[in-house]
């Protein structure tokens, strides 16, 4: 799949993402926390897939009510989170570790 990426305001993104899930899963507060530089060039449909099954899946483990999202940025890097109530996913299910997704060649 060819990469889409177009000048994007991350914040913008969240609020309309937070605003989505709210309205489809009464009972949760999802928050969305927003800070620094979120403006860039990102390809936002598959940013929105990958943070919908985030929300999906802490929405569904979590043992909570409240799910938070978090992007704060640089001028060099984003940093995203999501984050609910429930206990941690270990070492041992996740497989691998995630934290930190380096750019591929083509990007």
């Amino acid at each position: 799949m060819p990469i889409a990426a177009a000048d994007t305001d991350l914040a913008k993104s969240c609020t309309k993402l937070q605003s989505k899930f709210k309205r489809r899963n009464a009972g949760f507060d999802v928050m969305c926390k927003t800070h620094g530089t979120l403006d860039g060039k990102w390809d936002v449909e598959r940013l929105k897939q990958a943070v919908s099954n985030l929300l999906l899946n802490a929405i569904q483990h979590g043992t909570g009510k409240q799910v938070v999202v978090s992007v704060s940025g640089d001028e060099n890097s984003v940093v995203l989170t999501v984050h609910n109530d429930g206990p941690p996913i270990s070492a041992t299910v996740a497989g691998h570790d995630v934290r930190s997704v380096g750019a591929g060649p083509d990007s």
